[in-house]
């Protein structure tokens, strides 16, 4: 099931833009400094939002249109993000999977020296407010099932099989 964002007001200093993408409509939403969350939006709600003008913005849909068309294996935006330190260290992690690799939960926790938390850092990826980006979509159980993902299982595979990850591990 999508994330779907509902907005009816927008924030100062906080800069919105809607981008059409193979997967479904996305709410980008940046400061003047760096991307803040990638959701899925309901594009009938939101014709309250006036696209704002900004090079991060800018930036963030033309990296995102060359990865989801194949053409991009790294992202290069500056990110900011709310979350516990844990969720941090996570995402951070998270970013340092290579485009087309995957890790396991488990790999993912000792990556970041706590081994016993692979369930902690399932409930983190869940809350990662920058999808894609933060590839929270290359994480597997470690027998090389899919596991979880906030946006369905279909579009994890999707993302994978964009990356040419072993597909044969995620059946």
């Amino acid at each position: 099931m999508k994330k779907t964002v509902h907005l009816v007001q927008q924030k100062e200093n906080v800069f919105y833009k809607i981008m059409e993408s193979p997967i479904g409509t996305l709410l980008i939403e940046t400061s003047k400094e760096a991307l803040l969350s990638i959701s899925f939006a309901d594009k009938g709600l939101m014709v309250a939002i006036e696209p704002a003008p900004h090079p991060i913005l800018d930036e963030v849909i033309v990296q995102l249109k060359e990865y989801f068309a194949g053409q991009r294996s790294r992202f290069d935006i500056p990110l900011k993000c709310k979350g516990s330190d844990f969720e941090k260290k996570v995402w951070q992690a998270t970013c340092e999977i290579p485009y087309g690799k995957t890790r396991s939960y488990g790999e993912l926790a000792e990556s970041i020296n706590n081994k016993k938390a692979y369930r902690a850092v399932g409930g983190a990826l869940n809350k990662n407010p920058i999808p894609f980006i933060i590839p929270c979509h290359r994480i597997l159980k470690s027998d090389g099932s899919l596991g979880g993902y906030a946006f369905g299982e279909s579009l994890k595979r999707r993302l994978l099989e964009l990356e040419g990850c072993c597909i044969s591990l995620v059946k």
